[in-house]
């Protein structure tokens, strides 16, 4: 499996997570009130699987390969994925602090904004983006970045946490969507 495929594999949990998020938004926007800690748990999966172990094979492998092979329209396009991936963080964290304030407005606007960010990005990559890194790196650099995401997955994030993630996104599935992935 060559890396764009492994990221793109990887987006399907994201995804999902955007559709649990997005129902949640809905709740919270109909109620009034959602678990605290069903959005922390959300908040987690994207601080660790979405940005830690996603954007961390890209930005610290992914790309800075690219940088130095790539096109200048993929070089052009790891630069604006950076800038998304910032924005994004932005969001997460300002999600974090309406949860720990309170602030229902605050909550919404940067789950909607994040969302909507993460949807764009992820079709970007998806579609444009990895099928071109795919085509650009050699079967070696595609080996040697597969053992390298092992290493992250299992030094940086550790399969357990992990697992504990995807669990949680089953979970968080299961009461706010009804239908497991």
């Amino acid at each position: 499996m060559k890396s764009g495929e492994i990221l793109t594999k990887e987006h399907l949990p994201i995804k999902q997570m955007l559709k649990v998020l997005g129902k949640m938004a809905e709740k919270l926007q109909a109620e009034g009130v959602i678990s605290t800690n069903d959005l922390e748990k959300a908040v987690d999966f994207f601080r660790n699987f979405a940005d830690k172990l996603h954007h961390g094979k890209e930005e610290a492998l992914l790309f800075p390969l690219i940088l130095k092979i790539g096109n200048e329209k993929e070089k052009g396009l790891v630069n604006a994925l950076l800038v998304q991936h910032q924005r994004g963080r932005q969001y997460v964290k300002n999600m974090a602090g309406g949860i720990e304030e309170k602030n229902n407005s605050k909550i919404l606007e940067n789950a909607k904004g994040y969302i909507g960010l993460l949807t764009k990005h992820i079709d970007l990559e998806d579609n444009i983006f990895f099928p071109a890194c795919d085509k650009t790196l050699s079967d070696k650099q595609q080996e040697n970045l597969k053992k390298e995401f092992e290493i992250v997955e299992k030094e940086e994030i550790g399969l357990r946490k992990i697992n504990e993630l995807l669990s949680n996104l089953n979970k968080l599935t299961e009461i706010y969507i009804k239908e497991r992935v």
